[in-house]
């Protein structure tokens, strides 16, 4: 009982085997029952016989005692301090042992753990201490055997002779004498069976200690590596009841690790499209571009962007156009008829057989607020709701505008990501997730016209690692992205203007895709959707711009309709009635030129801008309409619509001018030239 409550206090039971434990007791229990019958050895035992009555018989009692002991105790180690260093050594490395494992295991009890759980420090430790235990045991069994500190048996009589002067009178000269005693000692036997009962406990520790090597390495055989693992050697082996099952065990670990994982791996994502959902509900680009001094007119008229998002044209391939010579059906090409290319949802040009998609568009016809739209509908859940393959879906998605990133400066995947519209800053869960699920991310890449380094973008690529953690300039972190060298099996939506096509040539795209805008009937729901509960202003909106072909074949450009919607309800809200439809062209056609145009795309125009005459306009904007108004008439007067490169400079992009590609003989597709223009009067 004591060597048990020994053991318990020294060591802790759960850092050691059932099995181990109870041979720590035994160990402990046989050693203090050795030391406490050999401790009990004295010289009583040791007699000697004496005749001479004239000799002191306790002096050579113990003379020969010591010469005794110099033949069979060379190093002067009495049996019991051998006994209490032989047991003491083993169980001293046991509590070394325990004390540095506690820790360890109550962590591992309490199922506190984290990303170490696949380390073997425990398991490491444990063998340690058994291959040390056995070690000691076998070098004490060596010592007793090679008779460094005792004989292999103790002789139970002994005969001492040694020299001593005996004084026989006062007149009698002393002489040497050399007697020799017959001695006994009665311990002897005793003491060489309990020396090799010690040499016995040595061998039977040895193989129990070997029996448990034994053991963990056939489980550690059966189970595989895992079993090493500190959770899993502490549950098979330190807790182990027989009937326990590794395997079942780990498999409750991992799906326990993986929902604790997938449980922030969640969070974060629902914080991503929290963030997505809470910044694409209001656009600046869908507030009113007539807009009052403050505390002057009415409430100007913002939209939200579900409230206002209407779906698009998209045509399958680059779009051909074929402008017939009579004006009134040249102003038919648009919009298309809804009956030949029906409306489609961002959800439906998405599919898992087309990795690298390319959309193309003129300007304003809708590319960034489509993928604005496509970004919140996927932070809804809704992106696929209703789309052609409902068991498609990404867990991530990111849009990235390439006209935030005209900088030098290198980067990796990573920092790409961080520069992300709309998303907050992502977790480490997130990223691992990308890099081990790229099948389920979304890219979203919008206006690669925009960006100042695209020509670059056909360049080698080889010189930078397909890695994650490369830096790299951004044309080729996107080379590498699009051909799948980078999170190869993601899917990426990439929105140019034609005149920028060329550009991503290599990888050539798995799907090209033309935005063609608006059709006749989406026309006419935009402006129901614009004008709202009001249904009279819409209803008068929508005769005005149907019963005007011109002012309709603008129409098919979402930017147009909604600026011209925005200028008929204006003229309808203020009761302008003296406002002529020449003073509502111009109105029109400055809210486009301020809308596309370079200098002015970014700003906030006021009304006071728009209602301004053209001759108390800037100079620099008065000169740029002057050149429209040469281009127009030079139109009317010579009949046509298509102009060269250097009639029309420096207007490319005032919103007015559509550039069409050149069709070369022998082409097979059309190709990007910057030589021809279209121009749409109104």
């Amino acid at each position: 009982m004591e060597a048990f409550t020994l053991c318990k206090g020294l060591l802790n039971p759960k850092t050691f085997n059932k099995f181990s434990f109870i041979v720590n007791v035994l160990w402990i229990l046989a050693g203090i029952t050795l030391f406490a019958v050999l401790i009990k050895e004295s010289r009583s035992d040791f007699r000697c016989d004496v005749n001479n009555a004239k000799v002191d018989k306790d002096f050579v009692t113990q003379k020969c005692f010591v010469e005794y002991e110099k033949l069979y105790n060379k190093l002067s180690v009495p049996l019991y301090g051998f006994v209490i260093a032989n047991f003491s050594f083993p169980f001293i490395v046991c509590v070394i042992y325990s004390i540095w494992a506690t820790p360890r295991v109550k962590k591992l009890e309490s199922r506190n753990i984290d990303a170490n759980t696949t380390q073997r420090k425990l398991f490491t430790t444990y063998c340690c201490q058994l291959a040390t235990r056995f070690c000691v045991g076998i070098v004490f069994i060596l010592l007793l055997l090679s008779e460094v500190f005792y004989p292999r048996e103790f002789p139970l009589n002994f005969k001492c002779n040694f020299m001593r002067e005996v004084n026989q009178s006062a007149n009698t000269t002393g002489t040497a004498q050399t007697p020799t005693y017959e001695c006994n000692n009665k311990r002897a036997h005793p003491k060489t069976f309990w020396m090799y009962a010690v040499s016995g406990a040595n061998g039977i520790l040895a193989a129990l200690l070997l029996f448990e090597c034994f053991v963990i390495l056939s489980r550690a055989r059966k189970w595989g590596k895992h079993f090493m693992n500190d959770l899993q050697f502490y549950t098979d082996h330190l807790t182990s009841t027989g009937n326990y099952n590794p395997l079942e065990e780990r498999v409750q670990l991992e799906e326990r690790l993986h929902g604790e994982c997938s449980a922030q791996l969640e969070t974060s994502i629902k914080s991503m499209k929290e963030s997505v959902l809470k910044n694409t509900d209001r656009l600046r680009d869908l507030s009113s571009p007539l807009k009052p001094n403050p505390g002057e007119g009415d409430k100007p008229k913002d939209f939200k962007l579900d409230q206002i998002y209407t779906n698009l044209i998209f045509h399958p391939g680059r779009a051909d156009y074929h402008f017939p010579e009579n004006r009134r059906e040249q102003l038919k090409m648009y919009p298309k008829p809804e009956r030949k290319l029906p409306p489609k949802r961002p959800g439906d040009i998405v599919d898992d057989l087309h990795k690298n998609i390319l959309i193309v568009g003129r300007p304003g016809i809708g590319k960034t607020l489509f993928c604005t739209k496509f970004l919140r509908l996927w932070a809804s859940d809704r992106l696929f709701e209703e789309a052609q393959n409902p068991e498609l879906r990404f867990d991530v998605a990111f849009l990235v505008k390439f006209r935030r990133l005209n900088f030098t400066a290198k980067l990796n995947l990573r920092e790409l990501l961080d520069y992300s519209e709309f998303s907050t800053d992502m977790t480490d869960e997130v990223w691992h997730y990308i890099r081990e699920n790229p099948s389920k991310v979304l890219f979203v890449f919008d206006g690669i016209d925009e960006y100042s380094a695209r020509k670059k973008i056909q360049e080698d690529d080889s010189i930078y690692r397909d890695t994650v953690e490369e830096k790299m300039p951004l044309h080729a972190l996107y080379t590498k992205i699009t051909s799948g060298k980078l999170l190869d099996g993601a899917t990426v939506l990439t929105t140019t203007r034609p005149t920028a096509v060329s550009c991503v040539r290599d990888p050539d795209p798995s799907r090209v895709i033309e935005i063609l805008g608006f059709s006749s009937g989406q026309v006419k729901n935009y402006v129901e959707k614009y004008t709202g509960d009001d249904k009279d202003a819409g209803a008068t909106i929508w005769q005005h711009i149907s019963n005007n072909l011109n002012l309709f074949s603008l129409c098919y450009i979402p930017v147009n309709c909604f600026i011209i919607c925005s200028c008929l309800l204006y003229i309808l809200k203020t009761q302008l009635t003296s406002y002529s439809a020449d003073a509502f062209a111009s109105c029109a056609v400055k809210l486009i030129f301020f809308r596309h145009s370079n200098r002015y795309r970014n700003k906030t125009v006021g009304q006071d801008e728009i209602t301004t005459p053209f001759e108390e306009l800037p100079e620099d904007v008065k000169g740029d309409f002057k050149k429209l108004g040469t281009i127009a008439f030079k139109g009317i007067k010579e009949g046509r619509l298509t102009f060269e490169s250097e009639e029309v400079a420096n207007l490319e992009d005032c919103g007015l001018l559509h550039r069409l590609p050149d069709l070369k003989p022998g082409a097979k597709r059309p190709l990007e030239n910057p030589k021809l223009n279209t121009a749409s009067s109104i």
